[in-house]
């Protein structure tokens, strides 16, 4: 009974993979490690007055964001290579940056009245 509603569960649900499921499931455990981690490290500060497991913490956090971002970066630059050779659009994945030197007056309005004197 309990895996017929688990397999309705997951049919409902944006997961239509196992290698989605697999890759929630690792980053729901990594978030859970960080949250231990980061309660241990507490502990060990003001207990043990050793601040060694920060180290660790920040390994634990920043090696996989950085590594995702990396491979997020590679992945789109695939992709609009992929479209670019078959003669398509590329996929936005930002809005564009107006590099020309047009201001469209926000910036200038806001640091005009960060600038003023106030007598």
């Amino acid at each position: 009974m309990k895996k017929k509603r688990l397999t309705a569960f997951l049919q409902k649900s944006p997961i239509n993979y196992m290698s989605d499921l697999f890759i929630v499931a690792m980053v729901l455990c990594w978030i859970i490690v960080i949250i231990i981690m980061v309660a241990a490290a507490i502990w060990s500060t003001v207990n043990l007055g050793d601040t060694t497991i920060w180290c660790y913490v920040q390994e634990l956090t920043g090696i996989p964001l950085t590594a995702g971002g990396a491979l997020w970066m590679i992945k789109n630059g695939v992709q609009h290579a992929i479209a670019n050779s078959r003669g398509e659009q590329a996929h936005m994945d930002f809005p564009a940056v107006c590099a020309d030197g047009e201001d469209d007056g926000i910036e200038t309005e806001l640091n005009n009245n960060d600038n003023e004197v106030k007598g």
